[in-house]
């Protein structure tokens, strides 16, 4: 599978479409110039930039067969389209079109950005891994320096509220234009490709996690967030009770929220027994802070 393909998947998953939906939407993108009777050599997957994809779609909806294949095809045609326009995008956003070419991230790097001392993140390193559970800025360079480059391909982000439920996080029914459709969710496609990948380490950073109902959001997967049941206890799932499902061992959760936050005070033991705690002040006498400021006043 080549790798555009296989990030297009990724997005798709991410949106919570369904794996026939994926494969539809794949397998209409690969076939569409032979249906359309266009003479390219290459498939629309092979297309990696906004600009010229936008120049072939011009092309492909004057095609005379369009409407007619379109049609024929249940409008797939017109929806794989759409989605691949959005994933090339987000995909030229995100800058995620030089696989592998990562740049190297150390403990060096993350002392010289976040101000705490060598001692801390020593600190927090032990406590991280010992849990596996643990703002954002901090968060992501810790994951980079453990990772050893700024890959974000093996860090996710999400922020909790109130109205968080299971249905986003793990899986739930979701609305379609006629009907309802099981769409998996962010923290479930996420284990998934940990797993596919059990030599890399992943890092799912939660934001304002003291702010959603945790056992509304992890659901029966509370208990496996645990470290002695990574990849070894696995439960059944309310919206699939057919499948075994376990969080892999190779993931790791940092949790953020204020500490000026009235809501701390009600925070329930299930988040307290399962993380580890580490508080970060200002450091604006660190050696990290003052090296930042000399750099800003050579400048003036």
């Amino acid at each position: 599978m080549f790798v555009n393909e296989r990030n297009f998947r990724e997005f798709l998953k991410i949106n919570r479409l369904e794996q026939n939906t994926i494969n539809s939407y794949v397998s209409t993108l690969k076939n569409l110039t032979s249906w359309l009777e266009m003479r390219i050599n290459n498939s629309i997957l092979d297309i990696t930039l906004p600009e010229d994809f936008r120049d072939i779609l011009q092309e492909i909806k004057a095609n005379p067969h369009f409407t007619a294949v379109n049609k024929i095809k249940h409008y797939a045609l017109t929806s794989a389209l759409s989605a691949y326009s959005q994933f090339l995008n987000e995909e030229a956003d995100r800058n995620l079109f030089i696989p592998n070419n990562f740049n190297s991230y150390t403990k060096e790097d993350f002392l010289s950005e976040v101000f705490i001392s060598e001692e801390k993140y020593n600190l927090l390193i032990n406590l991280l891994e010992r849990k596996n559970v643990g703002k954002t800025f901090a968060a992501k360079r810790l994951a980079y320096s453990i990772i050893g480059e700024k890959n974000e391909n093996q860090i996710e982000f999400v922020q909790f509220h109130q109205n968080y439920s299971y249905e986003d996080f793990i899986m739930g029914y979701k609305p379609t234009e006629n009907n309802f459709e099981l769409r998996t969710g962010i923290f479930y496609n996420f284990c998934k490709k940990a797993e596919e990948n059990p030599d890399q380490k992943f890092f799912f950073i939660i934001d304002e996690i003291n702010r959603g109902n945790l056992s509304k959001i992890f659901g029966e997967l509370l208990m496996l967030i645990e470290a002695d049941k990574r990849g070894k206890e696995k439960m059944k799932l309310a919206y699939r009770p057919e499948e075994n499902f376990s969080v892999p061992e190779n993931l790791f959760i940092i949790g953020m929220m204020n500490t000026a936050d009235r809501s701390l005070a009600i925070i329930d033991y299930a988040l307290r027994r399962r993380f580890s705690f580490f508080e970060m002040n200002p450091a604006f006498d660190s050696d990290g802070f003052k090296k930042y400021q000399s750099s800003l006043n050579s400048n003036f």
